[in-house]
């Protein structure tokens, strides 16, 4: 049993996915300022270190290499264990190889969702039965509320945009090039898969009409396994005339999660597929326009409070699958507008 008033030392497994590590900010939060002399750290892959350092108040910021074998992640996880003396872990992934990483560490209170048949490794299993259909945000609330018995969801981590908005961050913006001009971010793309992608000439399309009836410039983001998805967009945007070209910047996989928040703290919005880098927006409270496809926005849907969700709901979405079942017709994606994208810019 844990007591609320004994000092506990609590590491907290963050999920994999950019996205869902977004979601799990305000129960991580709420973690923290419900119990201020807890001493509070998380398990996250390496990619994430930069920008845990930013959240006030957490103890350790300790990375595992999904990467590595089963063998070399529990050793080093024990390491951890020895070293910090965690008494609780808290898994947010539901996945029974991050449940049996957290047994096979030897910390004595293992709390998670009841999923994939893994119960009988955690101490402490929470019944799961909203899978899909309650906003992952909530469902990491939830969590945080059944495992240590809180009695609220109040929580603001609005703070984010103010700290990757500050000066100590200038230098990123100056590395970029992105100081002096307004800004509006389009992330095209979605390693997902081609169910999240809205289709690239309506992106090449919407560019246009920004630069054309707007005075801010434009910022192309995407990760790096995107790069040759972008080449076309590229290669075309290259033969336009240089007063338009000139006012693009392609950042495509030469951002880290870091860069990310700051580049899009410092924008004015954000034209996204349903991707990691929408939920960066949200928890640093960017104003966003979100094209969904095959994913259901009532689960991970923006939640930054002044978004605008583009979603066509036909018979057979939400799919979630990857790839079109329906001879590559793509209809609840193709069913978007540039109009429409157009016409929710009001910033």
């Amino acid at each position: 049993m844990i007591s609320k008033f004994d000092k506990q030392k609590i590491l907290i497994r963050t999920p994999n996915w950019l996205g869902d590590v977004m979601m799990s900010l305000p129960a991580l939060q709420l973690l923290l300022q419900s119990f201020p002399n807890w001493e509070i750290s998380v398990l996250t892959q390496p990619s994430y270190i930069s920008f845990f350092k930013c959240i006030p108040h957490l103890k350790e910021i300790l990375s595992f290499n999904p990467d590595y074998s089963l063998k070399n992640q529990v050793k080093s996880i024990k390491k951890y264990v020895q070293k910090y003396q965690f008494n609780t872990i808290l898994v947010f992934p539901l996945s029974f190889s991050s449940a049996w990483l957290a047994w096979r560490s030897g910390i004595k209170n293992r709390i998670g969702y009841q999923s994939e048949l893994r119960s009988w490794l955690l101490t402490k299993s929470i019944s799961y039965k909203n899978y899909r259909t309650h906003h992952l945000v909530y469902e990491y609330l939830d969590l945080v509320i059944k495992a240590f018995d809180l009695r609220t969801k109040l929580v603001n981590i609005g703070y984010l945009k103010e700290v990757f908005n500050s000066r100590q961050f200038k230098f990123i913006l100056d590395k970029f090039e992105l100081s002096k001009n307004e800004w509006i971010a389009l992330v095209p793309g979605a390693t997902y898969g081609p169910t999240k992608r809205w289709p690239l000439s309506r992106w090449k399309k919407l560019t246009q009409n920004i630069l054309k009836t707007r005075t801010e410039n434009i910022i192309i983001l995407g990760s790096g396994q995107e790069v040759s998805y972008f080449k076309e967009f590229y290669d075309e945007v290259d033969t336009w005339e240089l007063s338009t070209k000139s006012r693009i910047r392609f950042l495509v996989g030469q951002t880290t999660v870091l860069e990310l928040a700051v580049i899009l703290s410092n924008c004015k919005l954000l034209i996204s597929n349903d991707t990691g880098s929408m939920h960066v927006a949200s928890a640093i409270q960017i104003p966003t326009i979100a094209l969904f496809g095959s994913t259901n926005p009532n689960w991970t849907g923006p939640w930054g409070g002044n978004d605008k969700i583009l979603y066509h709901k036909i018979p057979c979405s939400p799919c979630f699958k990857k790839k079109c079942l329906i001879q590559d017709k793509y209809k609840c994606l193709y069913q978007i507008t540039e109009e429409e994208v157009m016409e929710s810019i009001k910033i």
